[in-house]
């Protein structure tokens, strides 16, 4: 039999236990102004650009702005809700009486998992001139496509598209190292440009069109993997599709197709060769 003194401590049991079936609480959205409160504070912040928590093992691609000079945060505060990097001083300020923009932001791109709140790299891209600014949400023309490749033993390779107007501003092949310390990166553009024309030159040979290959702007957007549920050992290649777009600028006249990719992640090498192209499915 219950005494008198023990219901107390069993309603705090019983309320305990309710209190762990009930949604967790989800943080309010933030503000222009919470944004920059914490980058005045010395805080890294962080968007994230591509990716979520409930798929792909939680790997994401940030957008992340810190004070220039100070070192990286272990893992940036994440932003929610719709406030954009424009809408705070996350790209720096701006000096009204000289009126020029003011370099005091280290912007980046970085890789993370959200499910275990680590960062595993930071990207370094060639983009130079208009096109150097890290992807960040609300940057004009700008899109990143992501495609996670297969859990090899911990490691994960990775194929992102960074998009302009026209064209793709960057490609690059990431492998994420199994300790999620280490992160390899090695640019593709130039072996899908150089398939890419060799393809577009042979179709224009025997076609009416008066254009060339290199009128046209490339744009390139990574669809899936081959035989994705195949076992895939560490440092394995790993077959993909890419879907191109040939097109020229404020015309009519697109190429369509769709690359085959094979992408290599050994100790060695860390690359990719194009095994064909076709015209792709309508």
């Amino acid at each position: 039999m219950l005494s008198v003194k023990s219901i107390p401590h069993l309603t705090l049991l019983v309320l305990g236990c309710l209190s762990c079936l009930l949604p967790p609480r989800v943080r309010a959205e933030d503000s222009a102004e919470d944004i920059n409160a914490l980058l005045k504070a010395g805080k890294e912040v962080g968007w994230i650009v591509a990716g979520d928590a409930d798929t792909d093992d939680g790997l994401a691609v940030l957008f992340t702005s810190r004070a220039k000079g100070t070192p990286p945060a272990a893992f940036p505060q994440l932003v929610t809700g719709d406030v954009r990097p424009s809408d705070t001083e996350a790209l720096g300020g701006f000096d009204e009486v000289k009126q020029v923009a003011v370099d005091n932001r280290t912007t980046e791109n970085i890789v993370v998992s959200l499910k275990e709140k680590r960062v595993l790299g930071r990207l370094k891209t060639a983009l130079t001139g208009d096109d150097e600014l890290a992807c960040f949400p609300g940057l004009n023309h700008a899109t990143l496509d992501v495609l996670w490749g297969p859990n090899e033993g911990g490691r994960h390779l990775g194929v992102l598209s960074y998009g302009g107007k026209w064209a793709s501003r960057e490609v690059l092949l990431i492998e994420i190292a199994e300790d999620g310390k280490h992160l390899r990166q090695t640019s593709l553009m130039s072996v899908l440009d150089a398939a890419a024309n060799a393809y577009m030159t042979k179709l224009l040979k025997g076609s009416k069109s008066r254009a060339t290959a290199d009128q046209y702007a490339t744009s390139y957007t990574p669809q899936s993997v081959v035989d994705a549920a195949k076992p895939h050992s560490a440092g394995s290649p790993v077959t993909v599709k890419i879907a191109f777009l040939g097109q020229i600028p404020k015309m009519d006249d697109e190429i369509d197709a769709t690359m085959t990719v094979l992408l290599e992640t050994s100790a060695e090498k860390l690359g990719a060769k194009v095994l064909k192209m076709e015209k792709a499915a309508p």
